[in-house]
């Protein structure tokens, strides 16, 4: 029997999912929850084989709870399943270490088989994303040690946002956005955040919806 936990801030997709999961006689869905932090702590109860997750949530969106999530309990399969599906969430997601990522829309059975692949050790994503990382992301070459919140404040920096306006966009402090600063400059090897503003500019990063926010504990 697969144990599936699911994570989805909207009641009725959230139960919709659910039956979809249980109408296979080999999936039993242990959990479920409304936010980021309660899929978290679910995760650390009952210890999930697969979750099924939002990429945005409140309380922590889904890139930053999945990596939480992998490095608690390496074992754990992620899938990600959302309408975002521009470079910027795909390349979060990416990092965050995830197992599986569909878009929203996907019929029933692909939503059973991927949790079925991903448990057997299968990565499965949507077609229309698979093009994106076998391009590695719309053609975008990141650094592999990018976390989803660097790959985010690249974006804002794009848009040419202040290190105070990234803080309040992705809830956390200016000093952690100092030192995220820090880290991207020597990841890429460049001398100032302006390099790094126009890096993302000319990948298309910029064009990110920002309200995508993070709910990161920083």
């Amino acid at each position: 029997m697969i144990r599936v936990l699911i994570a989805e801030d909207e009641p009725l997709f959230r139960d919709g999912l659910r039956r979809i999961l249980e109408s296979d006689e080999e999936i039993h869905v242990c959990g479920l929850a409304a936010n980021g932090r309660e899929a978290y702590a679910l995760c650390m109860d009952e210890k999930p084989d697969v979750v099924l997750m939002d990429m945005r949530m409140p309380k922590g969106n889904g890139d930053i709870v999945a990596k939480r999530i992998k490095e608690a309990m390496s074992e754990t399969k992620v899938v990600i399943l959302t309408v975002f599906d521009d470079r910027v969430s795909v390349a979060a997601a990416h990092s965050s270490g995830i197992d599986g990522f569909l878009v929203k829309g996907v019929g029933d059975k692909e939503i059973i088989n991927a949790v079925k692949g991903v448990f057997h050790g299968v990565s499965v994503v949507s077609a229309k994303v698979y093009d994106m990382i076998k391009s590695n992301i719309y053609g975008v070459k990141l650094p592999n040690n990018m976390t989803p919140k660097e790959i985010k404040i690249l974006a804002l920096l794009g848009k040419g946002k202040s290190n105070g306006a990234i803080a309040e966009t992705l809830y956390c402090s200016k000093g952690s956005i100092r030192n995220d600063m820090t880290r991207l400059l020597a990841k890429f090897g460049f001398e100032d955040r302006f390099e790094l503003g126009m890096y993302a500019i000319r990948n298309g990063l910029d064009e990110w919806d920002e309200g995508d926010e993070l709910d990161e504990e920083s």
